[in-house]
């Protein structure tokens, strides 16, 4: 049996100070001074590629002056700090409508990526996938799900990964594409399958080099089998800053420390009786 894995949740790397500040609660009427969704969405997806931008080749979860950032964008947009924290907090007070709030922020950002990329322009990218372009998934066979690992070295620091592959019927189940580094930290996204296409996107961190690629995909015993999948590509897409900031919603594994065991020494041992 196939171990399940964990339902992939999509969120986008808001500042740590609402992410910290989420909790269950009652949703209220929005008050005056709180913004409304179409005038935060812009700025939080603002800050958000201003983070990006200044990690650029050494990205760290707390690196860089994050306040003096967020400043910059309040004052471009034209909103004071107190209007800013006080629509933070009613988010946090209103998880339901943050989650609203990271759809419009995903559309803002995909706005401004083709905005910057150009229309019409064709993405060049390098396919990594090894194996053949067809596969069926049969319960009567061992083939009821996909395992797949990918030594490489051709993946530069801060390319995105990205698994595309279609079926001939909609597919129920679990996807993982995930990378190992050479100091052993993998970094590994889920998505849930619930359509007739797989696209499934990796960001890969800056400041490591990729031991390997690896991956699965988990189809549910609810699903019509025998199912065929074809066009299965796996791409490494040049580094953008303007998607970067999704390595915020990734996991991250680290092997564990092993501990010293440190000997205590009697020190009344040898004494004279």
């Amino acid at each position: 049996m196939r171990s399940n894995l964990c339902k992939y949740t999509l969120k986008l790397a808001l500042p740590l100070s609402l992410l910290s500040l989420l909790s269950l609660g009652a949703c209220v009427k929005r008050p005056d001074k709180v913004m409304s969704d179409q005038e935060m969405a812009p700025i939080v997806a603002d800050y958000e590629l201003a983070r990006a931008c200044e990690r650029g080749n050494s990205f760290s979860l707390h690196s860089g002056d994050d306040d003096g950032l967020l400043m910059s964008v309040l004052r471009s947009h034209k909103v004071s700090r107190e209007e800013y924290d006080s629509t933070i907090a009613w988010y946090s007070r209103n998880p339901d409508k943050y989650y609203i709030l990271c759809e419009k922020v995903e559309k803002e950002l995909d706005a401004k990526q083709r905005k910057y990329a150009g229309k019409g322009e064709s993405l060049q990218f390098d396919d990594l996938w090894p194996y053949g372009r067809m596969m069926m998934f049969s319960g009567l066979a061992s083939s009821d799900g996909l395992d797949f690992s990918i030594p490489s070295s051709e993946v530069e620091p801060g390319q995105k990964l990205r698994l595309n592959m279609r079926f001939n019927t909609r597919a129920e189940g679990v996807a993982l594409l995930g990378v190992e580094y050479e100091d052993g930290v993998k970094a590994y996204n889920t998505k849930q399958l619930s359509d007739r296409k797989l696209e499934l996107n990796l960001q890969t961190d800056t400041a490591r080099r990729i031991r390997r690629i690896f991956g699965n995909l988990t189809i549910d015993s609810q699903s019509k089998l025998p199912l065929w999948a074809d066009s299965v590509s796996l791409a490494s897409l040049p580094f953008d800053s303007l998607e970067y900031y999704r390595i915020h919603s990734q996991k991250i594994y680290r092997k564990p420390i092993k501990k010293v065991k440190r000997e205590v020494q009697d020190s009344v041992s040898g004494a004279a009786d």
